[in-house]
């Protein structure tokens, strides 16, 4: 075929939201998703319930993103813990996500508050969650370059490595 790993090497493992495989087959006259799932070893995650994928432990986080249903992740190793808080307006579980991570990385889309339903944070919001979180390490990412952050908080930028 022209699309997968071959045939000599594993599908690669595809996680997905409670109920994504069924979502995505309902895109298929869109998106030919049922050929795509085929190329993947697809496996589904239940919020706040560890699951276990390429060697590390996760959990799934439901963050406010509009009427999305979007998900921070939290990945450890069993030493170190890095916590991804994709798109979320401020909510309980983007703290949760981040309790004591080594590594909390957080999107500050923008500079105002958003009026009504929220999906994105500003630095304020962000930092305010970092600081509540007990996180070691904070690092701001999804941010427009044009929008300034305060003194010593890191930005994410194109090609950046972290340790954890």
């Amino acid at each position: 075929g022209l699309f997968g790993a071959g045939r000599e090497q594993p599908p690669p493992e595809l996680w997905l939201p409670r109920g994504g495989r069924e979502t995505l087959h309902g895109l298929d006259p869109v998106l030919y998703a049922n050929a795509i799932l085929e190329l993947f070893e697809v496996h589904e995650y239940a919020e706040e319930t560890p699951f276990v994928a390429a060697g590390f432990q996760l959990v799934a986080y439901r963050m406010l993103h509009y009427a999305l249903e979007s998900y921070g992740l939290r990945v450890s190793d069993g030493d170190r813990t890095l916590a991804y808080s994709a798109d979320s307006a401020p909510c309980v579980g983007l703290v949760e996500l981040a309790r004591d991570a080594d590594l909390f990385l957080c999107e500050a889309t923008l500079s105002q508050p958003e009026q009504g339903i929220r999906g994105h944070l500003t630095a304020e919001e962000a930092l305010d969650a970092y600081a509540s979180s007990g996180a070691d390490r904070f690092v701001i990412i999804h941010r427009p370059d044009e929008l300034s952050l305060p003194d010593g908080v890191e930005r994410a930028y194109d090609g950046m490595e972290l340790d954890v």
